[in-house]
């Protein structure tokens, strides 16, 4: 695991400034395509780390909750200019697509009711469908390695959609078959204790699934310090008794999401839809589809939502609020990355966490799929979509523009 460099050695502020500046406004086309651009800058251009050092900065990413992408640029910050280097790459990484879906969540609640904008609308839902469901492709041919991860895939799906069980509980649960399993598969006569990752792990899914059975709101006698100015801002502003359940939601998404940024998606609407009540199955797909025309990661669609469910100020702490968990893993334990890396147990509880997200994911599809479905024009704009991403490889950004001129220019001359 590379280390991060002496404080004479470091990267003078201006060309770490304008690296990682470049790095923010090019990171398009989702988790894949944004660790190429930290792969080509880190390795083949600036020749920071070398291909080894930087496939160490990644398992450690995949092992933390959260967008690695983002945990990675944190993390490679963190090596150049220390933890200050850190923080500023991970905000300038951040900043554009914020930026970005604040603004389109803005145009989204103002004029989102223009012929014009409904069109467009009209155009992304079904790519977004068609996104949807090639997330799950692409994540279970990538993560299910075997017929017993078949199995628990179906049955987290089933768990979900037809039984209604909450999403914290169904992940801990193939969380602790994957551990399970792997031990059957080593064919171990005594169980051996659990390490204190998996235990970490555990704790925060148990006190976060409590924590949704008391309507979102944790039944704690003393706020913690994060929590302070959110319970301040609630008592201030008109409308800010959202201020902190929107929070808690963002945090909860943060920590208990992994496997990439379709991952989030099934807790936001869970929390966002069926919950609360806040938004819509439709301005989830809308969310989705515009998300994907932005740079940064995906999960940044969890500000837009914020902004439709509580405005502005709930989009401002909901983001902070999601993202705060990666900058605090990645630096506070950085110096840990080759211990995190190497954990056996975490490894095997992320296996059945996979697994378990990816029905997670189908049974979201389920949910929101039909719903961006309404004509026959729709049903095959999605089947083209889906096609152009899977088959012809085209990135998602060109689709979903395509899709909304088609859903524009259908509104115009219809």
């Amino acid at each position: 695991m590379p280390k991060p460099l002496p404080p004479t050695e470091r990267d003078p502020w201006p060309a770490f400034l304008r690296t990682m500046a470049w790095i923010g406004v090019n990171s398009f086309g989702g988790p894949v395509a944004q660790i190429g651009v930290m792969r080509e800058v880190a390795v083949e251009q600036r020749r920071w780390l070398s291909d080894a050092e930087f496939l160490h900065v990644l398992s450690f990413a995949n092992a933390l909750p959260g967008p690695e992408a983002l945990e990675i640029v944190i993390h490679l910050g963190r090596l150049r200019r220390g933890v200050a280097g850190g923080i500023v790459a991970g905000l300038l990484f951040i900043a554009p697509g914020v930026l970005s879906l604040a603004a389109l969540a803005y145009v989204y609640q103002t004029w989102g009711q223009l012929p014009a904008i409904q069109g467009f609308l009209d155009g992304v839902r079904p790519v977004a469908a068609a996104l949807v469901v090639f997330a799950v492709v692409r994540l279970a041919s990538k993560a299910l390695r075997g017929r017993a991860a078949l199995a628990l895939m179906l049955m987290a799906f089933a768990a979900h959609r037809f039984a209604g069980v909450p999403f914290v509980p169904l992940l801990l649960g193939c969380g602790a078959v994957g551990v399970l399993l792997a031990e059957r598969r080593r064919g171990l006569q005594e169980q051996q204790a659990p390490t204190w990752a998996v235990l970490a792990l555990v704790a925060c899914a148990l006190a976060l699934g409590w924590a949704q059975g008391n309507d979102g709101r944790l039944a704690v006698t003393a706020p913690t310090l994060a929590a302070a100015p959110v319970s301040a801002l609630a008592a201030a502003v008109d409308g800010g008794d959202r201020l902190w359940p929107i929070a808690l939601v963002e945090l909860q998404a943060a920590l208990v999401t992994f496997g990439g940024a379709y991952t989030v998606l099934p807790f936001l609407r869970e929390q966002m839809v069926d919950v609360h009540g806040w938004v819509t199955d439709e301005q989830v797909m809308d969310a989705l589809a515009l998300g994907e025309t932005t740079p940064g990661p995906l999960v940044s669609v969890g500000v837009f939502l914020a902004w439709i469910a509580g405005g502005p100020l709930a989009a401002l702490v909901g983001g902070f609020f999601l993202f705060l968990p990666s900058f605090v893993l990645v630096l506070g334990l950085g110096r840990q990355a080759e211990r995190v890396d190497a954990l056996p147990r975490s490894r095997d509880f992320l296996y059945g966490v996979s697994a378990g997200t990816i029905g997670l994911v189908l049974a979201l599809s389920a949910q929101v799929v039909p719903g961006g479905l309404r004509s026959p024009w729709q049903a095959a704009l999605a089947v083209v979509a889906f096609l152009a991403v899977w088959r012809l490889r085209v990135d998602a950004l060109p689709v979903v523009l395509a899709g909304g001129l088609l859903g524009a220019a259908s509104r115009w001359f219809g």
